[in-house]
């Protein structure tokens, strides 16, 4: 099979190839496509440069033009590549605009040399002189044609040898004609064919004098003569495919000469060649031709029909049973495709009967036999009806082909009730006189409203929401609730016609005894009838409507009085009732989406409930288009958040134009908004139909109102107490130990700033008590200060130290420093805040939190970072000082100090980041920011506790003395100076101040000799000992 297939295309495109040749088309500029088979019909793929033209693949290059800008320099284009032939006749055919009027430009000219290589033979010069003229052996011809500048013009000339005559034509027309007896000698071949210049000077130049200025395209020359007709196929062919079979355009691309120019595209066509739909078609015709013809893809009957070659049957599963094996007789709904004699595919009606349930399926195929004889009762058509109900009544429908197949009932049972009215007039004579006598009206007045109130009830199942699952299945989104509105529209015409003739009839005496009015949950339903001098005007829900229970909630309709003045309607002749009636569908806008169901555009959605007007006359038909006063529509909006640009809308039922099909669409024809607010949207709209409004479900101008800030979630909450308590152990151990140095009383400060400022931190969004906020506000900025300044404490302490221990020979004095870094930390960071509330006031605090207003974060920032670049360059100064004198301490002195100065730097830049976090996370609001700053904190608060705890050598003498007391209590003591411990470790144990401990083997100064004789005196007798004077000395800062 495959074989014959590959023969059959062979053999197809051995024909197509042959067609082709006969425009002599050379094929480096015309290939064949790639046919690719896509869903909804073949696709032609030419590769890069080319571009399918509807008959081949054509270069892109090919539709291009010469420009010749100026006539200086020289520029011309020749003729290379192929030798001019012979001609007896020819036809040259080719497009041109001038850039000037200028006397003798010559457009294209040709001419021979002889043996010794000189131009002797002037042939013939196509030029421009007040008019396109020829010069053809020495005679010159005026062609008639008048060029305009900058203007596309396509001219043919004709010429044939046997008897002279020559014709001109002009974008399709011919302009001139004639026969010259001088014409009746060959063009001799072999000669130079020039484009943009004259004939050759004897100097082998060219005169710039008579060169070309304007644009030249598509030339092409025949060695036959054309007619007419051809002339004009050939001016409307924008697909190039006539091409010359004695020199064609694409032989000139090579012979530019000087400062020619190319474009493309050649612009000759104000628009474009052909449409996408023809392109697509073409296609679709030169592949089925190629390949074989084939049924597009496509959805009917709720079920998507794949493509399909023709003279094929495709299988489909039902929907719900995708998941089951393939059989072509239960569960599975099958089509055909058929081959068409102009070799295209087509579909026939599918055959869905196995996919509808099989109760629902028993039901059709009694209806439909019953239904579709020539005689049928009202009682039948009412019994069917009732079953009909029951059915939606009892069952649920999952399955989109049961919702189609109830719909597709209902319409029957309508159209037969249409069949079913009868109006029986029977005229009398009675002398001069006639008279109109009603016989039998058929159905009765209860049996059109028994019809009705199943009709609606019907309807009213089948809309309910435990059918949500196979409206939602329905493919195309919509398709079964449009096919269900025009049900509903055939069906209010039937009982507006009902009611006419009920009234002729005389069974109801007055108008509103012909009212039809139906209340059910999704659908409500209303009819009336009126004189067409009576009318009053239509409104739904009326006041009576409302004191019966139905809602104005779900919208309303209004018809003025003046509707009857509309010219449609007023130049009728023989109206004597208007009958207007009215659904609403309370839910119908979710199974009638703008998009499809999974779609997640926010932009045009149905917003509102839907509702349906139409006007009758004349029998029941609806004859209104253009309403001269508009209907009046007031919807509610079903969902208000964050909405914008309403439009009215009206539903443009399925259909067929007469030359292609059309979907149901949304139209915002003929309606527009006349009031808007969040809660409902006013319409006017002049034509009647099924109307809507949908809305944007965004609103970039939305304003939010107030909504409280999320300044600190629960993670932000935990990471501050984590910082808190991790700073607070510390203080508490060292108060517990009584740490005396100077540096255990600066980490102790920083400690307690650090555990203040955490602490307000978590009052932040305490804004509902101002007095509290506005306290909070101004001890975290304190807090926050002190803490970066008992940082630069830390620095600065550093720095004194070890510039102490490597320049001085006299101990520290530290009450000194004790007094400066309490001011530097403390009071400094108060003066500060004072001075900036005393500066701004109210200004100062935060409206949304407590907090400094982010207008004065400067006031926040600023002088933290001054601090930070102190720090920054002690800490340099420090580094420095400590790589000069590092010689001169011990290992462990050094080993200190290097922790001490890695403690300080990690606090700094942590401190930093932490702060950091806390106002993006602040200002953003955004989640994953508050989880950063928890994490940040959490790291600064470890980090402290390891550098200002674990690692303080104070700390570590204090833990280590403890467990030798306990050794000493339980042991007793030992007679190894060693066990006893260094001198230092026993100082500690004898609760001496550590300041007083001898720092070096020298002599202390007189000064301190009396102080020390009443101390314990310790002497450092071995290395080991030494080495700790000076870690003593660190201890102490």
């Amino acid at each position: 099979m495959k074989i014959l297939v590959l023969i059959a295309s062979f053999l197809m495109i051995k024909i197509t190839e042959s067609d082709y040749g006969k425009k002599s088309c050379q094929k480096r500029y015309y290939n064949f496509p790639r046919c690719i088979n896509h869903p909804d019909g073949y696709g032609c793929e030419c590769g890069p440069g080319f571009r399918w033209n509807t008959e081949m693949c054509m270069s892109t290059a090919i539709d291009s033009r010469f420009v010749f800008e100026e006539r200086d320099p020289i520029r011309y284009t020749l003729l290379l590549g192929k030798a001019f032939p012979r001609l007896d006749r020819c036809t040259i055919a080719f497009w041109i605009h001038v850039g000037d009027n200028r006397k003798d430009s010559t457009v294209m000219s040709y001419q021979l040399n002889n043996a010794n290589n000189l131009f002797k033979h002037k042939i013939f010069r196509f030029y421009q002189n007040d008019g396109l003229y020829l010069r053809f052996w020495k005679n010159d011809v005026n062609s008639g044609v008048k060029l305009n500048e900058n203007i596309w013009t396509h001219i043919v000339w004709t010429w044939d040898s046997s008897d002279g005559s020559w014709t001109f034509y002009q974008d399709g027309d011919k302009v001139k004609n004639g026969i010259n007896d001088d014409f009746m000698k060959a063009i001799p071949g072999g000669g130079e064919f020039v484009l943009g210049q004259a004939f050759r000077q004897q100097n082998s130049t060219f005169n710039s004098n008579f060169a070309f200025v304007g644009g030249i395209s598509h030339l092409n020359i025949w060695n036959d003569v054309k007619d007419h007709v051809e002339v004009q196929e050939i001016h409307r062919s924008c697909t190039y495919m006539y091409c010359g079979n004695v020199v064609q355009w694409a032989d000139f691309r090579i012979g530019t000469r000087g400062a020619m120019r190319m474009r493309w595209p050649s612009g000759i066509y104000e628009k474009e060649c052909f449409s996408d739909e023809e392109g697509a078609a073409s296609c679709n015709k030169h592949c089925s031709d190629v390949i074989g013809a084939q049924c597009n893809e496509e959805i009917v009957e709720n079920i998507i029909w794949k493509r399909t070659p023709a003279v094929n049957t495709i299988a489909v599963q039902c929907p719900g049973n995708e998941d089951q094996k393939m059989d072509f007789q239960e569960g599975n709904a099958t089509r055909r495709c058929n081959r068409t004699e102009q070799n295209e595919g087509i579909w026939n009606e599918p055959y869905i009967d196995h996919c509808i349930s099989e109760e629902l399926r028993d039901l059709k195929f009694q209806i439909l036999e019953s239904l579709s004889g020539p005689y049928i009762e009202e009682i039948s058509i009412l019994e069917f009806a009732d079953q009909l109900l029951n059915h939606t009544a009892q069952n649920i429908y999952t399955n989109p082909i049961d919702i189609a197949t109830v719909i597709d009932l209902l319409e029957v049972i309508v159209n037969t009730q249409a069949e079913a009215i009868v109006l029986d007039k029977e005229m009398l004579n009675d002398g001069d006189k006639q008279f109109e006598r009603i016989g039998v009206v058929y159905p009765t007045v209860d049996q059109t409203n028994t019809f009705s109130q199943m009709i609606i009830g019907i309807v009213d199942n089948l809309l309910s929401s435990k059918n949500g699952i196979g409206w939602n299945k329905t493919k195309p989104a919509g398709v079964e609730a449009d096919h269900l509105l025009s049900v509903m529209k055939r069906f209010a015409d039937i009982i507006a016609k009902s009611l006419e003739y009920h009234f002729q009839d005389r069974l109801v005496k007055r108008y509103e005894e012909a009212d039809v009015i139906i209340s059910k949950e999704n659908i409500e339903f209303k009819v009336t009838m009126q004189g067409i001098n009576q009318f009053q005007g239509f409104a739904f829900p009326d006041g009576k409507d409302v004191n019966d229970g139905m809602s104005s909630q779900y919208g309303s309709i209004q018809l003025l009085q003046s509707v009857v003045e509309t010219e449609n309607i007023s130049a009728v002749p023989g109206i004597v009732f208007l009958e207007t009636s009215s659904f609403r569908y309370r839910h119908l806008a979710r199974y009638l989406p703008t998009h499809e169901y999974k779609s997640k555009n926010k932009e045009d959605n149905v917003n509102t409930p839907v509702i349906a007007v139409y006007i009758h006359a004349n029998g029941g038909m609806p004859f209104v288009n253009n309403l001269s006063t508009p209907i009046i529509l007031n919807f509610p909006i079903l969902n208000s958040f964050n909405i914008s640009n309403p439009e009215c809308v009206r539903v443009r039922h399925e259909g067929n134009n007469g030359t292609q099909k059309y979907r149901w669409t949304w139209l915002s024809d003929d309606c527009k908004v006349e009031h808007f607010d969040v809660k409902s949207v006013v319409c006017h709209c002049r034509r009647p139909g099924v109307f809507a409004a949908t809305t944007d479900m965004y609103n970039v101008n939305w304003d939010k109102g107030y909504r409280r800030p999320i300044l600190m979630n629960v993670a932000s909450y935990l990471g501050c107490t984590a910082s808190a308590l991790m700073c607070l152990a510390t203080l508490v151990v060292h108060l517990y130990y009584k740490t005396s140095s100077c540096t255990a009383s600066l980490h102790k400060n920083l400690s307690v700033s650090i555990i203040f400022s955490q602490l307000f931190m978590c009052g932040i969004d305490l804004y509902d008590y101002k007095i509290v906020c506005q306290i909070s506000s101004v001890l975290l900025h304190y807090f926050f200060l002190s803490t970066y300044s008992w940082l630069m404490n830390e620095a600065f302490n550093l720095y004194i130290v070890i510039t102490y221990s490597a320049h001085s020979h006299g101990e520290l004095n530290e009450s000194g420093g004790q007094v400066r870094y309490y001011f530097l930390g403390w009071v400094i960071p108060g003066i500060l805040v004072g001075a900036f509330i005393g500066s701004q006031g109210d200004g100062y605090y935060a409206k949304d939190m407590c907090w400094v207003d982010w207008d004065n974060l400067w006031l926040f920032c600023g002088p933290a970072v001054g601090i930070i670049a102190v720090n920054i360059m002690v800490m340099i100064f420090t580094a420095k000082e400590q790589n000069e004198n590092s010689y001169t301490k011990s290992e462990k002195t050094n080993k200190i100090i290097t922790i001490h100065m890695r403690g300080l730097w990690t606090q700094l830049i942590l401190v930093t980041v932490v702060w950091s976090f806390a106002f993006i996370s602040l200002k953003m609001h955004d989640a994953i920011l508050k989880y950063l700053y928890a994490l940040m904190n959490c790291l600064q608060g470890s980090f402290f506790i390891v550098f200002y705890l674990f690692l303080h050598e104070e700390i570590s003498i204090i833990l280590k003395s403890t467990k030798k007391t306990k050794t000493l209590l339980v042991q007793g003591p030992d007679t190894d100076d060693r066990s006893m411990g260094s001198g230092t470790s026993f100082n500690v144990i004898e609760k001496e101040p550590l300041d007083k401990i001898k720092l070096t083997k020298r002599s202390p100064p007189k000064s301190t000799e009396k102080v020390r004789k009443r101390k314990p005196k310790i002497e450092a007798s071995t290395d080991e000992e030494i080495e700790g004077s000076d870690c003593e000395m660190i201890t102490t800062v």
